[in-house]
């Protein structure tokens, strides 16, 4: 057969033939160009006209969209969309089981055994995390349905809320004199109806690992791990309990029942208080309440100061009264001590007469019509006692009166004083007594129409208050008999 070569014109024809390497263009393809011009694309859309039946399906007539309002356009279409998926998830959220949303789920059983070392400890699970990466704040959510009889409702709703954290947060334990902090955060509501056994307990463990990476390096870790103290009676079952642990924290369920034996020998973790969700089965105590004992104290009639440690003259604050205008009334008692040392040796026959009192202060208020002179208004007052208000600022007198007296064998207070509040005297007094000696509790009651603050009460000082007062007199000082 002959070559290539000697077939004459052969290769140039070759070398005009298209191949992988050269590849023809849209030019060379006859009719390839108007082929392409008619196809539909991205950048080439149909037309209403091209889509063979569009019209009939808009309803379209004489080339126009004539029902075109009864359709949704695209953001309509959104919209519809986006109320029809919010009403179904609210549904989905209401409807559904609490335990089908779950990160991870496992139910558990403590049976009776009247075996006090029976298992009644709950190993929940752990977390580990790099030590170094705890500033993350991952978290967990752990709830727990728990009843401690399945033939009674002793049931309990346990919300745990735990947050891994860098800050040192309390000293976790001891360890050789050196102090261990807790690195994490942890909350335990605990819901109930107030019946039943004792409290369940949630408890964590937190102890140091060293794991080496891949490349053999050493690397601290963290391990968080999860205890659940039934607290139940041992005689009786539990039934079916389950646990809930959502989070974006590497939660390792374990799921493992231990003895109180075991648990007692090997166990150092830090007991969580829970926070008790008060209903009508479960009332808070008073000791619950914060701040009562404060709001108590201010608004009972009786009080007991604190004792005075001096035998120096001291002047003492009894509170302050609201008393307006036109004759409102307010009753101060004291009863106290002139020293009480009543005698220097055991079975004395020989001692002082009593050194108590009673001294009762009698306060009204007057008759002005506001604070300041102006046409039309009474500014009715008492001038406070000569230089006693050096506060630099100008008062207005006094716009209540009063006397006391006391009884006694022979021991009294000093002195009285009403002391005007300058920012607005005709409404607010404050009552001052001076007393020398040991005065030991003092008793204070009161009873008023008006109020009574427990402001400044307590307060001591060795001088009055620098805006000024008003030295009261005893019943029988400058006592003069009204004829009839």
């Amino acid at each position: 057969l002959p070559s290539i070569s000697n077939v004459q014109g052969l290769s140039t024809s070759l070398n005009e033939k298209f191949s992988a390497s050269n590849q023809p263009s849209v030019s060379n393809v006859v009719g390839l160009q108007s082929l392409l011009d008619g196809k539909f694309s991205s950048l080439n859309p149909p037309s209403i006209s091209s889509i063979v039946g569009l019209d009939s399906l808009l309803g379209l007539g004489g080339g126009s969209i004539v029902n075109l309002g009864n359709y949704y356009n695209k953001s309509q279409i959104d919209t519809r969309f986006n109320t029809v998926n919010d009403n179904f998830t609210s549904l989905y959220n209401n409807d559904i089981s609490l335990a089908d949303r779950a990160d991870q789920k496992f139910e558990f059983e403590i049976n009776g055994s009247a075996d006090p070392n029976y298992s009644q400890i709950l190993r929940i699970g752990s977390i580990t995390y790099q030590s170094s990466l705890l500033g993350d704040g991952k978290m967990a959510t752990i709830k727990i349905y728990l009843s401690q009889d399945k033939s009674n409702n002793y049931d309990f709703h346990l919300l745990v809320n735990f947050k891994l954290t860098a800050n040192q947060i309390s000293i976790y334990e001891v360890i050789n004199g050196v102090n261990v902090y807790s690195c994490f955060n942890c909350q335990y509501y605990l819901f109930s109806d107030g019946v039943g056994y004792n409290n369940p307990a949630i408890e964590i463990y937190q102890e140091t690992k060293i794991i080496n990476d891949v490349n053999g390096n050493p690397v601290e870790y963290k391990t968080f791990t999860f205890y659940l103290d039934i607290a139940y009676n041992p005689a009786v079952s539990s039934g079916k309990n389950l646990v809930l642990i959502n989070g974006n924290a590497p939660f390792t369920v374990l799921n493992q029942k231990i003895t109180r034996f075991n648990w007692n020998l090997n166990y150092r973790g830090k007991r969580i208080t829970p926070s008790i969700v008060y209903n009508t089965n479960v009332n808070p105590q008073a000791s619950n309440i914060s701040g009562i004992d404060t709001y108590i104290w201010e608004r009972c009639p009786r009080m007991t100061i604190h004792p005075s440690w001096s035998d120096s003259t001291r002047f003492y604050s009894l509170g302050m009264f609201y008393l307006p205008q036109n004759g409102r009334q307010g009753v101060l008692t004291l009863t106290a001590c002139q020293g009480y040392g009543f005698t220097g040796s055991h079975k004395s026959t020989s001692y002082t007469l009593a050194q108590n009192y009673q001294c009762r202060i009698y306060i009204y208020s007057g008759n002005a019509n506001g604070d300041t002179p102006a046409a039309g208004i009474w500014a009715n007052s008492i001038a406070l006692d000569a230089g006693s208000n050096t506060s630099g600022r100008a008062d207005k007198g006094c716009f209540h009166l009063a006397f006391y007296e006391v009884i006694g064998m022979w021991a009294k207070p000093n002195n009285i004083y009403l002391c005007p509040y300058i920012d607005d005297p005709s409404n607010y007094v404050s009552v001052w007594v001076q007393n020398t000696s040991y005065w030991g509790s003092p008793l204070i009651t009161c009873e008023t129409n008006g109020l009574w603050y427990r402001d400044d009460f307590l307060y001591v000082s060795t001088a009055l208050p620098n805006t000024g007062c008003l030295r009261i007199k005893n019943r029988y000082e400058n006592y003069v008999v009204r004829s009839t």
